[in-house]
């Protein structure tokens, strides 16, 4: 079986990330390119009127641009120099796009039940529980800078799964809301409930779901081997 945290296995993963990293940004800041037309050009040019529900989504894609140039500034130059001057910035970058994203599409069921103060407690609460971990789990160490064995704090590992449940929760809101408010013959929403509902949802969940094991402790990450394996 592969030890999947030895040295030797850890090192070939992280240069098969970086070759695919820089491959996904390059895509990602292309489509950037291609769709500023959709809100942050009308807006910009006061053709679109401004709406707070608009921040997250401006907020969270200028978060993904920066975090796209320091990690291409970081895979194309010498880690060491660069490090101690990004290490302040990346918490705040990632702590941008992962939270303005599912504020993103959390707007939708904080929309369905704005008349629903129970379910609009529930959905405010999680939401400012999620900006909270946000801010204090990322470590604010470079993560080029980390040993490839170093252990990280175990808020990470409670923000990456209390991100994956909180993006479940919105869908199953969304849902329960679309269900009960509007037909699904009347309403656009089911459309884009698939393209910015549920393949969000997986899409995060396959992002950060293999993230857990570099964080878990060693002994626990072994314990889940033997009872998953």
């Amino acid at each position: 079986m592969v030890d999947w945290r030895s040295h030797e296995v850890e090192t070939a993963c992280l240069d098969a990330y970086v070759r695919i990293d820089a491959f996904v940004l390059g895509v990602y800041l292309y489509w950037y390119c291609l769709t500023l037309n959709a809100i942050e050009m009308p807006l910009f040019l006061r053709n679109l009127k401004f709406s707070y529900t608009h921040i997250p989504y401006v907020l969270g894609r200028a978060g993904g641009v920066a975090g796209a140039i320091i990690m291409i500034t970081l895979s194309t130059e010498d880690y060491g120099s660069y490090c101690e001057r990004l290490r302040p910035v990346m918490p705040v970058v990632a702590a941008i796009v992962v939270t303005c994203s599912s504020t993103n599409i959390a707007i939708r069921p904080l929309t369905l039940f704005r008349r629903n103060y129970y379910i609009l407690g529930v959905l405010g609460v999680a939401l400012i529980t999620h900006w909270l971990m946000a801010t204090t789990a990322p470590t604010g160490k470079c993560v080029a800078a980390l040993s490839a064995s170093e252990n990280h704090s175990n808020m990470i590992i409670l923000f990456y799964t209390y991100t994956i449940l909180w993006d479940l929760l919105i869908l199953g809101f969304t849902i329960y809301g679309l269900a009960t408010c509007l037909p699904a013959q009347t309403s656009p929403l089911w459309r884009r409930l698939y393209s910015q509902g549920v393949v969000y949802v997986i899409a995060t969940a396959l992002l950060n779901i293999p993230m857990l094991p570099q964080e878990l402790p060693s002994a626990l990450w072994y314990l889940l081997l033997l009872l998953f394996h």
